[in-house]
């Protein structure tokens, strides 16, 4: 099972995990009758908290290959148990919770089970709540955090930081965020609704934030060298975009024989729109990845005697990739015949 490095995952979700999963139920009201004598249908708002386990794993679904419709496919139990140090039968009753609150819905499959994230598409609607970044060597950290109101509010932590990196752009040496005791008391159960145990929860340190709670309010800002994800995303971004770049020359120098002066016909067949596809596929697939089905792209479309006009890098890269994978896996032993 391939994890992508950054999961796109609503702010609406975050908030919701956070805080109470709301779901809409019509009922009849005997008690207030219409004009005709039928019941009234009035909506209801039932409210669910996730345990710390069904948290963990709906934002570990984020981490597969979603696709526009949020629906991943061929998921292993086993591997997702795996992932979250858990067992299958757990796997199992949390996704029964996620899909009676209808956060997700899921079937069986040939290969395992097929996800749908409900909400997904609605991450990227233009008057949608929108959508943050979040590292997966960020959410590992997370899902060990044994206090599932702790893991609360470091969800609600990421969401507020995220949520103040417009007001960071007018005043960028602000750089701290803050949950006062009254918003605290919105997300979190009526039991920690005192100082006492917002301290005691606040104290969970990260990685990522120093926190400080002063008077009735939790101050956190980003420990030296931690970045949110937005900010790790983009130095990534930068990163991979000069890897990519490098790759190509290098592999054109291999191929050809010729120095680098000579690499200027084939750099301008990758136009910026390309160099931006490849990125994104070494979130998805690793950087690694796309650069071996770099190397063959080009031996195939300049060195081969078949050689083809390329259209799409990124989509003739992408059915690269998959092919291998697909290859991968079908050379692969089952483990029921290397099991001791």
């Amino acid at each position: 099972m391939i994890k992508k490095e950054f999961a796109k995952i609503g702010k609406q979700i975050i908030r919701q995990l956070s805080s109470t999963v709301e779901k809409y139920k019509d009922i009849e009201d005997h008690m207030d009758l219409d004009a005709h004598g039928n019941p009234t249908i009035k909506t209801v708002a039932e409210h669910h908290r996730l345990s710390k386990s069904q948290i963990s794993q709906l934002i570990f679904y984020h981490f597969l290959h979603v696709d526009e419709r949020g629906i991943i496919c061929d998921v292993s139990e086993k591997e997702i148990a795996a992932a979250l140090n858990c067992t299958v039968r757990t796997v199992r009753n949390n996704n029964v919770v996620l899909a009676e609150t209808e956060l997700i819905s899921y079937s069986r499959s040939g290969k395992g089970i097929n996800i749908c994230i409900v909400p997904y598409p609605q991450y990227f609607e233009e008057h949608g709540f929108g959508f943050m970044e979040l590292e997966y060597t960020r959410f590992e950290e997370l899902i060990l955090i044994e206090n599932v109101n702790a893991l609360r509010l470091e969800l609600r932590k990421e969401l507020v930081y995220d949520n103040d990196t417009i007001k960071r752009q007018f005043n960028p040496g602000e750089n701290t965020s803050k949950i006062s005791f009254n918003d605290y008391k919105i997300f979190t159960p009526k039991y920690t609704h005192y100082k006492g145990m917002m301290q005691k929860i606040a104290e969970t340190q990260t990685s990522a934030f120093k926190t400080v709670v002063q008077g009735s309010t939790i101050f956190f800002v980003l420990k030296d060298g931690a970045k949110n994800g937005k900010m790790s995303k983009q130095e990534k971004k930068d990163q991979y975009d000069a890897a990519i770049r490098r790759t190509i020359e290098e592999t054109f120098v291999k191929l050809s024989g010729h120095s680098t002066d000579s690499t200027g016909i084939v750099m301008s067949s990758f136009q910026n729109e390309d160099i931006a596809d490849l990125v994104q596929l070494s979130f998805e697939y690793g950087i690694e990845r796309v650069k071996s089905a770099l190397y063959s792209l080009i031996e195939q479309a300049f060195f081969s005697h078949d050689a083809q006009v390329v259209e799409n890098y990124g989509g003739k890269i992408r059915t690269l990739i998959r092919k291998e994978l697909s290859k991968n896996l079908q050379d692969q032993v089952p483990a029921e015949l290397t099991a001791s």
